[in-house]
């Protein structure tokens, strides 16, 4: 089934809320299919939860149209609640650490009318999708490991079999290891349950498996699209020059940076930077070939495409410089 023949299970047109004096979300407007990952991101106090709090019916005295689970939050309220599941950002706010993850799953199940046999067989099917090892579905949840935590964490969000489900900073406390298992984990979950997610992160590595991100800053939308359109964005549609450079100074980066077909120069390690160039294909040659002129050493020369987080960065960089310079 093609995008356009979904429906909007998501929807969010020009969304205001403040709290007194004080404008908290200003105009708001994105919108999310049924099935897909939407990542709403941004540093800390850039809205997210905000938003968040307003899709589940917890601040209704917002102004604009909010959709959320197909229902119009203002005319059903609470009633959304029995659509939507959450996993918190700790675990140890939805998880009784001395009992077993199958008891979790039955105290759950419960909770939204389950049988105990209907929230057994929910609960041991998402953990199969998650791939909990079977021998510690009846072991005290305080004895597993950080990772199988997490998932069992997941896995009670989802026992309502959610429309929509909610997650809260899904890496945060989880090895570096162990977070693209994570990531991967919810996109298998959302491929083979099919539930929609929002996923609330400053982890811009969880781009890597969401549909659509929303990029947020003091309240406001930067962009919304796919990670992949809001690269091609980038100068030469995201395609970028990596430099080596013996002896790499500040002044250099400040050489390359001023010549005209130059957009950006980023550092990303300390004889490396990372130049983004108006006709790469053109001006490449045309850049090593003066720096070599100008007795500047580049010991090496590549070609690669830019990663979501550099856009994140250059978009933020070019709004604060931007702001000063008005």
């Amino acid at each position: 089934m093609q995008a356009s023949e979904k429906q909007k299970i998501i929807e969010v047109s020009n969304l205001n809320l403040s709290f007194g004096k004080k404008h908290i979300l200003k105009d708001i407007s994105f919108y999310c299919y049924e099935g897909e990952i939407l990542g709403l991101m941004g540093i800390s106090g850039a809205g997210k939860t905000t938003i968040v709090r307003v899709l589940v019916a917890q601040l209704p005295n917002f102004t604009g149209k909010v959709i959320c689970a197909g229902m119009d939050v203002k005319k059903s309220g609470i009633k959304i609640l029995q659509k939507i599941g959450y996993v918190p950002q700790l675990e140890s706010l939805n998880l009784y650490y001395n009992f077993t993850a199958l008891q979790n799953v039955r105290i759950f199940g419960s909770m939204f009318g389950l049988s105990k046999k209907e929230a057994i067989e929910q609960g041991k099917r998402i953990f199969q999708v998650l791939e909990i090892p079977e021998d510690t579905w009846k072991s005290k949840v305080k004895d597993m490991s950080g990772g199988e935590k997490k998932r069992v964490s997941i896995a009670l969000g989802l026992i309502n079999n959610p429309e929509v489900l909610f997650l809260d900073e899904p890496t945060t406390g989880v090895d570096a290891s162990k977070r693209f298992d994570i990531l991967n984990y919810l996109r298998k979950l959302n491929r083979e349950i099919k539930t929609t997610m929002v996923i609330v992160t400053h982890d811009l590595e969880t781009s890597n498996i969401c549909d659509k991100v929303v990029l947020l800053r003091n309240g406001q939308i930067v962009d919304f699209d796919t990670p992949a359109n809001l690269i091609y964005k980038l100068p030469s549609n995201g395609e970028i020059a990596r430099l080596k450079i013996d002896e790499l100074s500040n002044k250099i980066i400040e050489t390359i940076q001023n010549k005209d077909y130059v957009k950006y120069v980023l550092r990303v390690g300390k004889n490396d930077i990372e130049v983004y160039l108006h006709d790469i294909n053109n001006n490449i040659k045309k850049l090593v070939d003066q720096l070599v002129d100008n007795n500047i050493l580049v010991s090496s020369v590549t070609r690669g495409e830019a990663s979501f987080k550099r856009y994140f960065q250059i978009r933020m960089q070019s709004i604060e410089q931007s702001k000063n310079e008005v």
